[in-house]
């Protein structure tokens, strides 16, 4: 396992699929960026590492060693772990969704879990019977906790439903810049006219001191250097931070498994914390389900165990898609340049609280455990690219 930290050189901007039309004077990215857009940074370096690069950043080799060593649209050979936002010491992730803010003090929050209230079946055309938990009392912006959540307050959230997160207002500023748009209706022109009044606001991402990317990758290291990444291709500078058999979030993640397992096999349930986008077969649900008792009840395809959702904090789906520039076979000019397949997905930070069906021995959770636990659920090739990590949680002893 190599662990690594990106260190960006300047404010980063990663566009997100919202068309941007005339008339609209804000235009807004993604941040973090998704493994989608990462995982093409890795693989870039990959390339200029081994020297397949020409000073343009054209691949000067065939197509087919190419997909052998960083893959293809269809195949990624490795796995990447990532991108989170990180220094030499600690990892940071979405906020959990099922986390408020109960009481603030000075610059530290006590967020409470708002699954603890499940009750009153509302009707629906749905096929299933659903709950509507009870939100904390006060406006939205009020009770919502921080943006991100560290790496050892995540063990906390791993064990207990209150606990202090603080605000880590030092880890990422935005910067609007403003831009200009271009009138492409002038052709024949060599050089770019503007439009004018057609002005725009981005707002630009500004990591604070020490604050890279996180990702780690499970194949030969990287060489440390500087690569583009972004919309604008700023420049990063990647650089090793660890290197093991265990990566900093399993060596802190690992030693609670024995008290989840003891916590889960008491109450038969447990919380699934996202930590990046889940790109699902089965679409917002991790597993394959079905509705026919007019409950959801989901089958873990390793362990094959039952397992009903009780709740699900899950958020606003989103869509992933990106260009493919395997279109273009005749020149080294990327020009017909093609959209990949486009798919939802569901935001990072989303939760979903499991109960066990049936009988389960202290083995059968452990197994299940293992299987879920720092692991992606499978869906090549996003899996590989990052998406759909996830995390065990312990859950809540309730009557249902």
């Amino acid at each position: 396992m190599h662990e690594y930290i990106a260190e960006p050189y300047d404010v980063l901007y990663f566009r997100g699929n919202k068309s941007f039309h005339f008339g609209e004077w804000y235009s807004e990215g993604v941040f973090p960026p998704l493994p989608s857009t990462f995982q093409g940074f890795v693989r870039t370096k990959m390339l200029d590492d081994m020297g397949w690069l020409d000073s343009s950043g054209i691949v000067t080799k065939p197509s087919g060693d190419i997909a052998k060593e960083v893959g293809n649209d269809e195949s990624l050979p490795f796995e990447i772990t990532g991108p989170f936002l990180g220094n030499d010491n600690d990892i940071y992730f979405s906020n959990p969704r099922d986390l408020f803010r109960a009481t603030q003090a000075g610059h530290t929050t006590i967020c409470q879990s708002v699954l603890n209230s499940l009750h009153n079946d509302t009707e629906s055309d749905l096929d299933f019977t659903f709950s509507c938990a009870q939100m904390p009392d006060g406006k939205l912006d009020k009770i919502l906790p921080p943006a991100f959540i560290s790496l050892n307050e995540l063990v906390q959230y791993r064990e207990k439903m209150e606990f202090c997160i603080s605000t880590k207002e030092e880890l990422l500023f935005t910067e609007d810049r403003v831009g200009i748009g271009l009138d492409k209706e002038k052709k024949g022109l060599k050089n770019r006219q503007v439009q004018t009044s057609r002005f725009y606001v981005t707002p630009y991402n500004r990591l604070g001191d020490g604050v890279g990317l996180y990702f780690n990758i499970n194949i030969k290291a990287l060489m440390g250097g500087t690569s583009k990444l972004g919309s604008e291709s700023h420049l990063v500078f990647a650089r090793k931070i660890r290197g093991g058999a265990n990566s900093l979030l399993e060596e802190k993640l690992s030693p609670q498994r024995a008290q989840l397992n003891e916590s889960i096999f008491k109450t038969r349930t447990f919380r699934l914390l996202l930590l990046q986008p889940g790109v699902f077969g089965s679409g917002w649900m991790p597993f394959a389900f079905d509705t026919t008792s007019r409950k959801v009840i989901a089958t873990e395809p390793k362990t094959r165990m039952q397992l009903e959702l009780l709740s699900a904090c899950i958020g606003e789906p989103f869509t992933v898609s990106g260009y493919s520039y395997q279109s273009n076979k005749e020149t080294k000019k990327q020009e017909g340049v093609k959209l990949k397949p486009a798919v939802r997905a569901v935001p990072a930070g989303s939760v979903y609280l499991f109960k066990i069906v049936g009988s389960a021995s202290d083995a059968d959770v452990q197994e299940l455990i293992a299987v879920l636990d720092n692991k992606k659920i499978d869906n090549q090739q996003f899996s590989n690219m990052g998406f759909n990590h996830t995390i065990v949680a312990c859950g809540q002893d309730i009557q249902l």
